[in-house]
């Protein structure tokens, strides 16, 4: 007979702040320490957080991209769930969306690109969380692709947008714009979200959101906010709001 490894008959569960890591990984798909830090219910050293986050590692929840490249190009390590985190999240269904869930099972083996334009979202969502706080005690909602499946991306411009927030009485459309894009494509994101704003299709709030064009570089700010200005001028709209930010200022 031989012998087989002890399966314990209860294995413990996640606590509530290791799985809000893994809520906030499928809400943005890719997170460093210290954007996953800003999620914390309570404020936590960089020191304990990377102490979460490597259990979830080690327990294979997570995966962790990092190089000694990413150290002489300043970059930190980048987080993602893992089939065992997905797994955990399909036992709650009305949180989490099986197809979103299909999508990141790609996302161990994602493009840098992707992986990189993940973080300046979560970034975007860190600036204005400090900056106006969120649901209960504040006032900041802020919805990724991941929320906009199924009937809940009826009503949103197609493609959809990298994020939609709303902070007291003002909606914002956001589009998260980096050097690694096409000119060519950032500025047909513009005249698409120009377009959806002049058909009058928008329901979902009183009025047509601002469009907030979020820079990873100032260099890229003034040609965006060039392109948006060209683009103002030939839609019919006199309402629409285009404001562009780098993610630095913002």
């Amino acid at each position: 007979m031989t012998n087989k490894p002890y399966q314990p008959s209860h294995r413990k569960t996640l606590n509530k702040n290791q799985l809000s890591i893994l809520y906030t990984l499928y809400k943005f798909r890719f997170g460093t320490t210290d954007l996953l830090r800003t999620t914390q219910t309570k404020p936590i050293t960089r020191q304990y957080m990377n102490t979460r986050l490597r259990i979830l590692c080690e327990q294979e929840y997570i995966g962790r991209r990092y190089d000694s490249s990413y150290k002489l190009q300043a970059k930190f390590a980048q987080y993602y769930l893992l089939p065992k985190g997905i797994v955990m999240l399909k036992q709650y269904p009305e949180h989490f969306h099986a197809q979103v869930l299909r999508n990141i099972k790609r996302d161990e083996g994602a493009s840098e690109r992707f992986a990189r334009h993940s973080i300046n979202v979560f970034a975007i969502y860190a600036k204005l969380k400090d900056k106006y706080g969120e649901d209960v005690g504040g006032s900041l909602y802020f919805y990724t692709k991941s929320y906009m499946v199924g009937e809940k991306a009826e009503g949103f411009p197609k493609p959809l947008p990298d994020a939609f927030a709303s902070f007291g009485d003002e909606h914002y459309i956001i589009e998260c714009f980096d050097d690694t894009m096409p000119q060519s494509a950032m500025k047909k994101r513009i005249e698409q979200l120009v377009e959806n704003a002049d058909s009058g299709d928008w329901i979902l709030t009183k009025g047509y959101p601002s469009v907030l064009l979020v820079c990873e570089t100032v260099r890229l700010q003034k040609l965006v906010r060039r392109w948006a200005d060209v683009e103002l001028e030939r839609g019919w709209s006199d309402d629409l709001s285009i404001e562009v930010k780098a993610l630095d200022s913002l």
